[in-house]
């Protein structure tokens, strides 16, 4: 805006967002469920699932949900006074970040050959079983769940100058 010959402002207003998902579209399914495995809270995703070293690990989804506001207000005004030019003004912004992300929310499982351990499977021995099948009748040997709480950052930034140029 111009107020005078000498005197001019510019105000500058924003708002930005940015969601930012990332996942598959397995991350709506309760596949443990769907495998036969324990699900005590009903969550969704694919799970960790672990055989024995060397065997097969396949890992978690690991939902990421993130959005990212931004406001900011801005004003520089110019003022020319005879042999000075005065500069000044302030910036104000808030940020803000809402953020999930989902570690093994699917769950984790581990399998091991202790369950199918035979032909009798109180009897150890050292040689029977296999961790594979273990995961065929899904009967696994551990199992856990990571909860993740949502996240909300804000930040401000507030900021003002003052600048004077001189001509001599």
């Amino acid at each position: 805006h111009v107020f005078s010959p000498n005197v001019l402002s510019e105000l500058l207003i924003g708002t930005n967002r940015n969601p930012n998902h990332s996942g598959t579209q397995a991350d709506s399914v309760d596949w443990a469920n769907k495998l036969g495995l324990p699900n005590p809270f009903g969550e969704k995703g694919w799970p960790t699932i672990w055989l024995p070293p060397g065997v097969l690990y396949w890992d978690s989804a690991n939902i990421k949900d993130q959005n990212l506001t931004a406001h900011s207000i801005e004003d520089n005004v110019t003022w020319i006074k005879g042999r000075h030019t005065f500069k000044f003004g302030v910036d104000l912004q808030r940020l803000k970040m809402a953020a999930f992300n989902s570690r093994n929310s699917g769950g984790q499982f581990n399998f091991d050959r202790v369950y199918t351990q035979g032909p009798n499977p109180a009897t150890t021995a050292l040689n029977s079983g296999n961790g594979f099948a273990s995961f065929l009748l899904g009967v696994p040997i551990s199992g856990s769940i990571d909860t993740t709480p949502q996240m909300m950052l804000l930040q401000r930034y507030n900021a003002v100058y003052f600048q004077d140029d001189w001509r001599i």
